[in-house]
């Protein structure tokens, strides 16, 4: 952060070597400029760092609790899968009744047990009467138990729409967790870029009033000295214009952070997701320090495995689920054979099965196979031409995910150069500025020299900035690409 800076001695210099005839005049002018110079803003500042500022992110931005919720969903959808193996309870009753006669009265209730590997089980009670009832309906008085199986003997038999739907949910469990992850680190994003531009609005800001109060001290200085007969008064129309110059990047530099700190209030929430604002004496952290070493950011890569990234294992999920897909499908090439046994008795009493016999039983088999199989080939094709289309698709992300790291990581090596570099070129452009105001305390130097080496520091101050933003901006990216933001 730019740091305050004392008057110009030269300015001082000049006024203190007046006459005595103006020396109580020019003791009230010294002190004015310094009480303006030294008087610092007493109004307390508290800080916003970056740490803070992410914690409050991760923990109260609505669209962390919306990623929060889309895990949630995936896991409900493994439960709402599950339920397809619920034991189901039914019960069916029809009758006929018309001219006081009792066509028929049909009553079945049971209960039907799904299971994983595709065999039903089934059990109930049936009792049927009238006097114009279907033979094949017709029950005992006391009616029939029943108790049976019923199982896939050709399509369905290995795998089946049933199992097909749960594994498929709990692929969709391991896709919402992981676009949870891709979630979070787009928001993540965002956050950090605004909060570094938020911080290079500010310390823009800071050397913007720094130059402006410099131009504002050199000016009354000079209109002093040449109301004094010690400068030209043409000096006086190049500091104005200076000082007006400085005025209007300092009022940009304003707007700038005013506008920086609006988009930064995006991301600022209480934890019943009401909005927060900043307040006016809120300020960021006063540093900005590269997070990695050349050194340190080869090695980092070198360990990261780009295959099981978030953003890779998005279509990795989605083939998995065409996999299924497949699986089930070519299943429906299979023959239609399902083979149903039921064991009837007869209850006597309270007791269902005392006259049980494996003689008495329903029993059925149903068969059924289309002669072109076109529908059921057709869809397994297109699955197969799927599953090669996501297999290309992982393969290009893996590998644009590796060019664009090389990228962004080629990006951080000249970054790191460059900040190493404007630092010594803000440091030297500091000792040019002493160096030509020293010149210009004794005379041997010119107002416009000491602008233009003011204006070099400044400029050189406002580039470092820039690029200590740019730089954490960068980071952020890199570490975007595998999302490890949070």
């Amino acid at each position: 952060m730019a740091k305050p800076q004392r008057i110009p001695t030269g300015i001082l210099y000049r006024l203190a070597t007046k006459s005595c005839d103006n020396e109580e005049k020019m003791k009230r002018i010294i002190v004015f400029y310094c009480l303006l110079c030294s008087v610092q803003s007493v109004v307390a500042q508290q800080k916003l760092d970056f740490e803070s500022f992410k914690t409050r992110v991760l923990t109260f931005h609505p669209v962390v609790k919306q990623a929060a919720n889309t895990v949630e969903i995936g896991q409900q959808e493994v439960v709402k899968a599950r339920g397809t193996l619920d034991p189901k309870l039914s019960s069916e009753i029809a009758g006929k009744q018309f001219k006081d006669i009792d066509y028929y009265h049909l009553g079945n209730s049971g209960l039907k047990i799904p299971t994983w590997i595709g065999v039903d089980f089934k059990a109930g009670y049936e009792q049927n009467r009238g006097t114009y009832l279907n033979p094949q309906n017709t029950t005992p008085g006391s009616g029939l138990w029943y108790a049976g199986v019923e199982v896939p003997l050709g399509k369905g038999m290995f795998f089946d729409e049933r199992r097909a739907t749960i594994k498929t949910a709990q692929v969709i469990e391991k896709m919402a967790i992981n676009e949870r992850e891709l979630i979070i680190n787009d928001i993540l994003l965002e956050a950090y870029s605004s909060y570094w531009s938020w911080y290079e609005a500010y310390q823009k800001l800071q050397i913007a009033d720094e130059g402006y109060r410099f131009a504002l001290i050199r000016f009354e200085g000079v209109r002093q000295n040449a109301l004094l007969g010690e400068s030209p008064s043409i000096d006086t129309v190049e500091a104005k214009i200076q000082l007006l110059n400085r005025n209007f990047e300092k009022i940009q530099a304003e707007y700038n952070y005013q506008n920086a700190g609006s988009v930064l209030n995006l991301f600022l929430w209480t934890d019943n997701f009401i909005p927060l604002e900043l307040e006016e004496n809120t300020i960021p952290q006063v540093d900005a320090t590269n997070a990695y070493t050349l050194g340190s950011l080869m090695l980092r890569s070198a360990t990261i495995d780009t295959e099981k990234t978030p953003i890779v294992l998005q279509t990795v999920y989605k083939l998995d689920q065409l996999k299924i897909e497949e699986r089930l499908k070519r299943e429906q090439l299979k023959p239609e054979l399902n083979v149903a046994y039921n064991p009837l008795s007869q209850p006597v009493g309270n007791n269902p099965f005392a006259n049980f016999s494996v003689e008495n039983y329903k029993f059925g088999i149903t068969a059924s196979m289309p002669i072109f199989l076109r529908k059921e080939r057709g869809g397994l094709a297109q699955t197969k031409l799927k599953i090669e289309n996501a297999t290309l698709d992982i393969a290009y992300k893996v590998n644009e995910l590796k060019q664009k790291e090389l990228i962004l990581r080629n990006d951080l090596y000249q970054m790191y150069e460059q900040l190493a570099i404007q630092k010594t070129q803000v440091l030297q452009s500091k000792m040019l500025l002493d160096s030509e105001q020293t010149r210009f305390n004794i005379g041997e130097s010119s107002l416009f020299l000491v602008n233009v080496r003011e204006m070099n520091y400044l400029q050189y101050q406002m580039k470092l900035i820039e690029l200590e933003a740019k730089m954490k901006t960068l980071e952020a990216k890199w570490l975007w690409l595998f999302s490890e933001l949070d």
